[in-house]
């Protein structure tokens, strides 16, 4: 699909409303009227201040300030509401599903294994089938706690090829890959300076079918500020860091990005297309064997084992030393 033919011009249009959208059309993809939740406690509390708290100086002094506060917040969630109709605008404009509604991101992919709260919104569904969404999870907790987002484009590829995670040393969020077993491949050129390679243990030459020198070129061109997995027969795209809010913010950002993927994809979908796993058996099966399907998580036992060992050589040596 040429991303770059699409319509792009209702993410700059400002004149966009509610009043260009049926109810079913809002209603399907889940945009609700987002003022209201905050409209209606701030008149309440003004009028509260004003029947019940201004013969007080400081409950008016409180009125003073909050006013404009309130007025603030109302100003940014009119301004989050239009922008989701813009994008709703632009959905529509181009034959493509568009969801507000909060959903459930897929399972496989590494990137989706990290930390907890996770959420998926914002989910357009192209009608070439490749799927664009909104993703956030939380790491830590308490004081520690991060709340981490990125966007991420969902594309199937031809055949099926082995995991493979292609981490742009650019890209502000990485998956924590210690808890795979994994290996790095270095490829020539420039690539390493950019992305490091991730492939199950003896799949090193698999990945150099996949990666040639036409999609290492595409990916230094285009990809730098992304990351890349390819798992089963879909290609997933990850843009994190300052840029990911900013994805729908203008038609210039959305086509760049776009732009990116149509290059970046279209090179990957050559490479893969006769991709075959001889582990698999039978050529012509289109399946990856289990040992390159998916990556394996470590067995940590050792390490809690050496844990245990330690704790009891300094319980021991701190008993010898007080007797």
């Amino acid at each position: 699909m040429n991303y770059e033919q699409l319509d792009y011009s209702a993410l700059d249009d400002k004149t966009i409303s509610r009043k260009d959208f049926s109810k079913e059309q809002l209603a399907a993809a889940g945009v609700k009227n987002q003022m209201m939740p905050i409209v209606l406690p701030m008149v309440a509390f003004i009028v509260g201040m004003v029947v019940y708290g201004t013969a007080l100086t400081s409950d008016f002094l409180l009125l003073i300030i909050s006013v404009p506060v309130l007025i603030g917040m109302l100003i940014v969630v009119i301004s989050l509401g239009k922008r989701q109709l813009r994008v709703l605008k632009f959905a529509l404009d181009n034959q493509a599903y568009f969801s507000a509604a909060k959903t459930t991101p897929p399972s496989q992919p590494i990137m989706f294994n990290i930390g907890h709260r996770r959420i998926q919104t914002n989910t357009f569904v192209f009608h070439d089938g490749a799927s664009l969404a909104k993703y956030q999870y939380t790491t830590g907790s308490g004081k520690n706690q991060q709340t981490h987002f990125f966007n991420y484009m969902q594309i199937t590829l031809p055949r099926q090829v082995p995991h493979l995670f292609i981490n742009g040393k650019k890209n502000a969020v990485n998956p924590n890959t210690f808890e795979y077993k994994v290996e790095k491949l270095k490829l020539e050129g420039d690539f390493s300076k950019h992305f490091d390679l991730l492939v199950p243990p003896g799949y090193q030459r698999d990945a150099l079918q996949i990666l040639t020198p036409d999609v290492m070129a595409a990916l230094i061109d285009f990809g730098k500020e992304y990351d890349f997995e390819l798992i089963g027969s879909e290609l997933y795209i990850y843009q994190s860091g300052m840029f990911s809010k900013e994805l729908f913010t203008s038609a210039e950002k959305l086509r760049t990005f776009l732009t990116a993927v149509d290059k970046i994809s279209s090179q990957f979908g050559k490479q893969t297309k006769t991709y075959s796993d001889l582990r698999a058996g039978n050529v012509s099966s289109n399946l990856v064997a289990t040992e390159g399907a998916k990556f394996k998580k470590r067995s940590l036992t050792w390490l809690y084992a050496a844990i245990i060992v330690i704790v009891l050589c300094y319980m021991i040596l701190s008993f010898i030393y007080l007797v």
